[in-house]
């Protein structure tokens, strides 16, 4: 469930510690993690009451029939749009991290490489239980700790310029409509809870909330961090995708190649309840 939650949206948090200042964001990003845990728990409640087994879609179909449809054609749509995100990131990454690695070679084509991606991450989408996936989840969510000690690292060891503009607070502009939907995306693993109640031994309400407690603060202290400390570090020069603001350095190329791999393990947990 955490991995779930944890996916690209975190390279967008510093552009959005520059977007709405360090206050805003903060209070943004423990709105949208308290509005995530209530849906959860919402989730759980109905899951109890209608059995282990239970889908978002049979709850439609049991509560609200004529919205079937609607509700099957959403979760698609989210799971297609986020899969395709992690794709463009990986296709974006790994050809910077063959080339850093390796130089110019005939591997090196983005085309190329996302197929290899893909042929090792494909598998992993055809298991039926999430508990399949729990391993490789489990490397996902140490990957991204370890992005975020690379982060405080390179802040540590860096001279911050003295033309870093660093505001607490920002002035309401455009960029704010579509900054909100991004602190929600960054939450979003409920198209996964009920699978996760349906295989867990012990899916009763208290095991289910302390999970969801146990995910929703684990990704705030992941996501604060890791946007202040880059955002304190770039300043307004920030970029959607803290990425590209990296250099070509040995850290770079790490944290780079860690995100494949979020973004390899991230994959299948997307596609699972899509199908």
């Amino acid at each position: 469930l955490l991995k779930t939650s944890i996916g690209s949206g975190a390279l967008s948090f510093p552009y959005l510690f520059m977007t709405y200042g360090i206050i805003p964001s903060i209070i943004l990003t423990c709105v949208s993690g308290l509005f995530a845990v209530v849906g959860l728990i919402l989730y759980v409640l109905c899951a109890d009451e209608n059995g282990r087994n239970t889908t978002l879609s049979e709850l439609a179909s049991i509560y609200m029939p004529y919205s079937k449809f609607l509700v099957d054609f959403s979760v698609f749509l989210k799971c297609f749009g986020v899969s395709l995100s992690y794709l463009i990131i990986t296709r974006q990454l790994l050809p910077v991290v063959i080339k850093t690695v390796f130089g110019n070679t005939i591997v090196d084509n983005p085309k190329t490489l996302l197929i290899v991606f893909l042929a090792f991450t494909g598998p992993f989408c055809y298991f039926q239980k999430l508990d399949k996936l729990k391993y490789t989840s489990f490397c996902g969510v140490v990957a991204i700790f370890f992005v975020v000690l690379a982060t405080v690292y390179r802040y540590a060891k860096t001279e911050v310029p003295n033309n870093i503009v660093v505001l607490y607070f920002t002035t309401p502009n455009i960029n704010y409509l579509s900054g909100f939907g991004k602190f929600v995306f960054s939450f979003t693993c409920h198209q996964n809870i009920f699978a996760i109640h349906s295989e867990m031994d012990d899916n009763s309400v208290p095991r289910m909330k302390k999970l969801i407690y146990f995910v929703a603060f684990s990704a705030l202290i992941l996501y604060i961090p890791f946007g202040l400390i880059n955002y304190l570090l770039y300043g307004q020069m920030i970029k959607d995708n803290i990425i590209q603001n990296y250099p070509n350095d040995v850290l770079a190329t790490i944290v780079r190649f860690l995100y494949v791999i979020v973004m390899g393990v991230s994959y299948p947990l997307q596609v699972n309840p899509s199908r």
